[in-house]
């Protein structure tokens, strides 16, 4: 089973397998279990929304806890034909008034065991070190991704996105200009005393339909497992 460019034209995946064998999502996750050198059944698959079709993202990660771990990723853009792949880390609300009622549990940060404080106090070294060495393994330009919504009485009521490129060694803002890593430190260090406020940073490269189409599983887990540095320097016990 392979990937499909008009899945990104029409903006949701079919990853099923019409045989009857293991989805392509399923691949993948065994791909990245031998790369990782980790047994496929450590690892957890999600996917967004969560029911049967129209799945524009799926997660794949070692631990119970839906948004505490850096994840591996593959998402569709929502206004582009575009397949984003990559690591991903969550920034949970700290204030249990504005996370949803039903969602509280999971929605409400634990800086012991969310991957977030990690990636907040070691920044300049996966910005400065493995970013760069990333982005040198897949040889394309390294998009990295704030997505941030803040919480009122359960609701999100406001958004913010902002979205930088590591291109020949120099940061950019898109929309803004050259920029530096302590610009994208200090964006950091402003989200993370947001106690009403959820944080998606996407590190990542984006693959047109051209390059993903006929794309076999283990191919998609090879351009993912170039960014198993970056998981691994925030990881709280992966080695």
């Amino acid at each position: 089973m392979d990937l499909q460019g008009s899945w990104l034209f029409r903006g949701y995946f079919e990853v099923s397998n019409p045989s009857g064998g293991p989805s392509f999502t399923q691949l993948v996750r065994d791909s990245l279990a031998t790369g990782l050198g980790r047994s496929a059944t450590n690892f957890r698959i999600a996917s967004y929304p969560v029911g049967p079709a129209w799945r524009h993202t799926f997660w794949w990660r070692e631990g119970d806890s839906d948004y505490a771990e850096a994840q591996f990723f593959a998402r569709i853009a929502e206004e582009y034909p575009v397949l984003s792949v990559g690591v991903s880390v969550e920034k949970g609300l700290e204030d249990p008034n504005a996370a949803p009622a039903a969602k509280r549990a999971t929605y409400v940060m634990n800086r012991r065991t969310w991957d977030w404080q990690r990636l907040k106090n070691r920044a300049k070294d996966v910005l400065t070190v493995d970013v760069p060495a990333c982005a040198e393994l897949v040889s394309r330009p390294f998009e990295l991704r704030f997505s941030s919504h803040q919480y009122v009485r359960g609701k999100a009521t406001a958004d913010e996105r902002r979205a930088f490129v590591l291109l020949d060694g120099t940061w950019f803002e898109r929309h803004v200009g050259r920029v530096t890593e302590s610009t994208i430190i200090d964006h950091m260090c402003d989200l993370d005393t947001r106690r009403e406020w959820w944080a998606n940073v996407y590190f990542g490269c984006d693959l047109a339909p051209h390059d993903v189409e006929g794309m076999k599983a283990d191919a998609l887990a090879n351009i993912l497992l170039n960014f198993a540095a970056i998981r691994t320097r925030i990881g709280s016990k992966r080695v």
